[in-house]
């Protein structure tokens, strides 16, 4: 996204997005876990700004909805249910059921949200190993 002019960025962003650019700008005091999300969240970012510049804008279709991807949902649920009853939960078990929360669903507004849920996911997955690599 382009950058503004100064005078215009400021007058332009509403009161909250002034308000949290300090958050996502990494300046000011925050939690160590904002510090670590933010940090996976800009990596994100770089590793999507080298894939539309190597294969551009993508528009795709969905693919998701249908019987078959509601019963591998369910399927995954299942399997992670029975991780956390028996104590063998991991990442790929909660990575797996999101992502499969999302192939199955057909409404666009709540395939977004589940979308949303599977990356939140997957950063915590990575803010996970990084913690590992300290």
């Amino acid at each position: 996204m382009p950058k503004l002019p100064a005078k215009v960025h400021h007058t332009k962003r509403s009161a909250r997005a002034r308000k949290l650019e300090p958050l996502v700008a990494g300046h000011g005091r925050k939690p160590d876990h904002l510090t670590t999300t933010t940090s996976v969240l800009n990596e994100v970012y770089r590793e999507r700004q080298a894939q539309a510049k190597k294969w551009g804008e993508q528009n795709h279709p969905d693919g998701t909805g249908g019987a078959i991807n509601c019963v591998a949902r369910d399927y995954a649920q299942v399997l992670c249910k029975a991780a956390v009853d028996t104590g063998t939960i991991t990442w790929r078990h909660i990575l797996v059921e999101e992502a499969w929360e999302s192939f199955a669903e057909s409404d666009t507004v709540a395939l977004r949200m589940e979308l949303i849920q599977t990356a939140a996911v997957a950063v915590a997955w990575i803010e996970a190993i990084d913690r590992r690599a300290k």
